[in-house]
């Protein structure tokens, strides 16, 4: 049995504690895991160079989807488009699509407890955790909830090998 390689794909600016949480709880299950900031701590190359090599070697994308758009490349994500705009986090999805990845995408509703950011260019927080810091919990007990939402999510790539 080979070990499976996940790339987790989120906008750090709502997402970052999810995408982090996820990261955690796929290296101990003895997954590899890449992510985009990853990509963007090497940021001395090219970004989505980089980030076209953590995907190709991925067996799964978990892509999680909030209301942050995100930094956009500077130059065009696909050359074969070059008027098409995109973020480096809607780049991972299409490409990871393109490449015939198994996607798995989560879409966050409009009231889940994002981290509180301001959009490039705004004045004010776009989203916000409405006072709280972490993921929404069930029981009260953030260990416990994030285990179950981990362990829905570890099944459900499991199941798709």
């Amino acid at each position: 049995m080979t070990t499976p390689a996940i790339f987790l794909s989120a906008a750090s600016d709502d997402l970052k504690e999810g995408r982090d949480l996820l990261h955690r709880a796929f290296e101990r299950a003895g997954c590899k895991v890449f992510t985009q900031s990853q990509s963007f701590g090497a940021s001395a190359g090219n970004v989505l160079r980089l980030l076209r090599q953590h995907l190709d070697k991925s067996d799964y994308v978990i892509h999680l989807a909030g209301t942050a758009y995100g930094s956009e490349p500077e130059q065009p994500a696909f050359a074969d488009h070059p008027d098409f705009k995109c973020s480096y986090t809607q780049f991972e999805y299409y490409y990871a699509h393109q490449q015939s990845k198994k996607v798995i995408a989560f879409v966050c509703a409009a009231d889940f407890p994002y981290l509180k950011f301001t959009e490039k260019g705004a004045t004010t927080p776009t989203a916000s955790a409405a006072g709280c810091s972490s993921w929404p919990t069930a029981t009260g007990r953030p260990e416990a909830d994030s285990r179950a939402r981990l362990w829905k999510v570890f099944r459900t790539v499991r199941s798709a090998r």
